[in-house]
């Protein structure tokens, strides 16, 4: 945990305000050795951070709600390009606004995640947004619903988990997110025991009731395999949500190959 440590700011540098990491909770029974739907974490570090505004997860009601959107805002301090090997352009906080969503488990209005064509690719724990929206480094951020965050309110759908690039390698594609109504209990356990070491009330949503409980709806599918669609090679893998700690400036770039 000692190589593990958060910021705040705008552009991540040698001499940014970083906090610590003093524990990393998972959840209890999940596989961490099957990335798919189980790509979660949470960081407890070893100070406050204060904030004007802080990240409500959705929970209750879950993301395939009528209360959501169907676009979202990302957010990320990856590269901009996947052609930036030597990572150039990362650690500056971006963002892109408008997202549609493409996949989300058990909701009509979208592609079947769990199609027998993409069985090998997606738990029911998961959802996709819109190609070119993150990219390598991005792994870790939120996915903001999109009516929520234009008021100026943070509601997040999930985590990245991973995503691919094209074939001609010029374009991240196939965000593949991890669902935070999947993992309720757990964000609320930890929340509280976070807040508990920190001395301090913990948010208003731990009183939610989870609907979407982690053990039936990460076992649903197949996935086997941690490919995206049509990638031709992967980002790495990073999948905790400092994300919910997010300061609410963000630079507000587009991304080159947006």
């Amino acid at each position: 945990m000692s190589d593990v440590r958060v910021t705040t700011d705008a552009q991540i540098t040698p001499t940014s305000d970083f906090a610590n990491v003093v524990q990393i909770l998972e959840p209890t029974g999940a596989d961490q050795a099957q990335v798919c739907g189980h790509d979660i974490a949470l960081l407890i570090l070893d100070r406050n951070i204060n904030l004007p505004q802080y990240v409500t997860p959705t929970i209750n009601p879950p993301m395939s709600a009528p209360a959501y959107s169907t676009s979202v805002t990302t957010i990320g301090y990856g590269v901009d390009t996947p052609t930036d090997d030597a990572g150039a352009t990362a650690g500056v906080r971006r963002i892109l606004e408008n997202v549609g969503l493409q996949c989300v488990p058990d909701d009509s209005a979208f592609d079947d995640c769990l199609s027998s064509a993409n069985q090998n690719l997606f738990t029911a724990a998961e959802f996709e947004s819109g190609v070119a929206s993150t990219c390598e480094g991005d792994s870790g951020s939120s996915a903001f619903d999109q009516g929520s965050f234009d008021p100026g309110k943070w509601v997040s759908f999930g985590v990245l988990s991973r995503g691919g690039v094209s074939s001609d390698g010029t374009t991240c594609i196939d965000p593949i997110y991890e669902r935070f109504d999947a993992w309720g209990q757990f964000l609320i356990d930890g929340a509280k025991s976070a807040a508990s070491i920190g001395g301090y009330g913990p948010p208003t949503w731990v009183n939610e009731q989870p609907v979407v409980q982690a053990a039936s709806v990460a076992s649903t599918g197949g996935c086997s395999a941690a490919a995206p669609r049509g990638s031709a090679r992967l980002s790495w893998r990073m999948g905790v949500i400092g994300a919910l700690a997010l300061a609410l400036w963000v630079a507000r770039r587009s991304r080159a190959n947006a």
